[in-house]
């Protein structure tokens, strides 16, 4: 842009476009706002993917805890109710 003689701007109005001659001025603060879009939607690209792993990272660590629960929910201590020959309730070892 800094040795074009002439550049050249495109508008669109009620999806008519239409090709103007620009100043450099226009150009400039064109392209720097475009500029300033891009990085504003590639900063929210950012926050967006690192919420997706936040929430990824939460709900592996509450697919673990529900797996060392077991099927209960209740943490398993590694022992079980268990009836004896005779009828009568007790705790047996694993």
């Amino acid at each position: 842009m800094q040795e074009a003689d002439k550049i050249y701007g495109v508008s669109h109005v009620h999806r008519i476009s239409q090709i103007d001659v620009i100043t450099k001025d226009d150009a400039l603060e064109f392209l720097q706002s475009e500029e300033e879009e891009q990085a504003a939607a590639q900063q929210q690209q950012q926050q967006g993917r690192q919420q997706q792993q936040r929430q990824a990272h939460t709900q592996t660590q509450a697919q673990a805890a529900a797996a060392a629960a077991g099927p209960s929910g209740v943490q398993d201590a590694g022992e079980d109710d268990d009836e004896d020959e005779g009828g009568r309730a007790g705790k047996r070892r694993r």
